[in-house]
């Protein structure tokens, strides 16, 4: 099997699992499908050192989470203020009709970028806190911190928020 072959493969084998966990990080489908096309599309042109790495999906987990860090400190110039957004609404953003399987991606939202790839290394991932620390390049007591304040400011947003569910599914949302 040649190169092409194998990425091939192993793209079919784990794209659905790197677009959920690209979706519970931007929050977004198409945000999500842009994440991993782009961490996929910088892989390739290096895919026999990743094929040969101890484990192929970990070297394109550890890609994708960093690709999204990297990408999250580039947008944040660009953001705009909330009390411009209050008001308008994007009619691209389908997470205020999401089912309540799913309500927690609206939550998830309101953290910061790498206080939702803490969550998402621990419950999505089910990493150690020491693997974890690694993908994200910091000692395991800082990503213990990010964790802890990502659940903390969490908690407190799904609290104050209104407890109707949901009916309608987003579109394009990836389950």
């Amino acid at each position: 099997m040649d190169r092409t072959d194998e990425f091939r493969a192993f793209v079919q084998r784990h794209v659905d699992d790197l677009r959920r966990a690209a979706w519970l990080l931007t929050g977004d489908a198409e945000d999500a499908s842009d994440l991993v096309q782009e961490t996929l599309t910088r892989l390739y042109p290096q895919w026999d050192r990743v094929a040969n790495a101890d484990s192929a999906f970990a070297y394109v987990r550890k890609c994708l989470l960093r690709q999204y860090l990297t990408e999250s400190r580039r947008h944040r110039l660009l953001t705009v203020s909330d009390t411009y957004l209050e008001g308008h609404v994007d009619p691209h953003d389908h997470l205020d009709t999401v089912p309540d399987q799913l309500l927690l991606a609206r939550h998830l939202k309101s953290l910061t970028p790498i206080q939702r790839t803490a969550i998402v290394l621990k419950f999505y991932y089910d990493l150690t806190d020491r693997d974890a620390g690694r993908v994200l390049k910091c000692p395991v007591t800082t990503y213990r911190s990010h964790l802890r304040r990502g659940l903390a400011a969490l908690r407190k947003h799904m609290a104050s928020a209104p407890s109707e569910p949901c009916t309608e599914s987003p579109k394009g949302a990836v389950t």
